[in-house]
């Protein structure tokens, strides 16, 4: 088995007590230091249990868990003691938080399963990926979900427009790094797409609209405009299509128009109008080669609004 770094190939040196006087985080990483894991996860763990958001201990108990038990084990950790704290983090700590769990969950811990990887991407470098696919359907099960594979392997699975593939995989790396930002997005489109417009409100509970991109607030106004929330999917369209900057996706319009119907006619049909126009732009309604949203189910609504009001 291939494990990371210079570190990855000792054995635990047990009986080698701490010097005194030392912080409990002073001690932790001085049993790191002297490759006494089991007992340098252990402080850890309890001075994280202590400082939640600190982020050097959370990614110190991260690289522990992976290198003593396994992918699994540090999926869990994160599910747990990561994720829902997640929103909670300043945003430079978010930052440090994401690129050190991609890092993590990124290492490869088997040889075979780095060979295979590697393989896949030659593979894919000339647009093979049906041939990369096979390699990477094993890298996966071999690593049990590294960041790398998983993301090549949505990146195939989307050119041969394998979109049920390519959501569980999604689904798969978002529990390796929740806090990775284009993942996310896809994931929640993905969950529109497939009309599980409940887990996209579910998965957004709480959250504070100012932190989300613009892709997670369309995919969560036309979520909530599917499940009846018209007020709540008023307010976050509005708030999208006041700002400047993102290019935002055409649907945003037709609800817009929708939801405005006959409260102000003259304003919906502004925007049914700009609808009509952007949804004639294929560049505008895909996203990573997928309309998430269906778009072409809504022109016949639109239509008809227009066509009932020159009447």
């Amino acid at each position: 088995m291939r494990i990371w770094g210079a570190i990855l190939f000792l054995f635990c040196i047990g009986g080698r007590a701490a010097p005194p006087a030392m912080s409990s985080s002073e001690a932790a990483e001085y049993y790191f230091r002297n490759q006494d894991y089991r007992k340098a996860l252990s402080l850890w763990d309890d001075f994280l249990k202590t400082y939640p958001d600190n982020v050097g201990a959370v990614l110190r108990v991260g690289e522990l868990t992976l290198l003593l038990e396994g992918r699994p084990s540090l999926d869990e950790f994160v599910s747990r003691r990561v994720a829902p704290r997640a929103r909670g983090f300043s945003s430079d700590q978010f930052r440090q938080l994401n690129e050190g769990l991609e890092r993590l969950q990124s290492r490869f811990l088997t040889d075979k399963g780095q060979a295979r990887y590697l393989q896949s991407v030659e593979h894919f470098k000339v647009s093979d990926c049906k041939e990369a696919l096979v390699l990477l359907d094993e890298a996966v099960a071999l690593e049990k979900g590294n960041l790398r594979a998983l993301q090549l392997k949505a990146s195939c699975e989307a050119e041969l427009e394998m979109w049920e593939q390519r959501f569980a995989t999604l689904k798969r790396a978002s529990r390796s790094n929740p806090l990775q930002l284009e993942t996310q997005q896809r994931v929640l489109e993905s969950y529109v797409y497939f009309g599980e417009y409940g887990r996209v409100i579910a998965e957004l509970q709480g959250a504070n609209a100012k932190q989300l991109s613009v892709r997670e607030r369309t995919a969560w106004a036309v979520a909530l405009w599917n499940e009846k929330r018209s007020d709540s999917a008023w307010r976050v369209v509005r708030t999208l299509l006041s700002e400047s900057g993102a290019a935002k996706h055409p649907v945003l319009y037709f609800l817009a128009g929708d939801l405005l119907g006959e409260k102000s006619r003259e304003q919906a049909t502004q925007y049914y109008k700009s609808f009509i126009a952007r949804a004639a732009d294929t560049n505008e309604i895909l996203v990573d080669g997928l309309d998430p949203y269906h778009t072409e189910r809504f022109l016949p609504l639109a239509q008809k609004f227009l066509g009932d009001k020159a009447l």
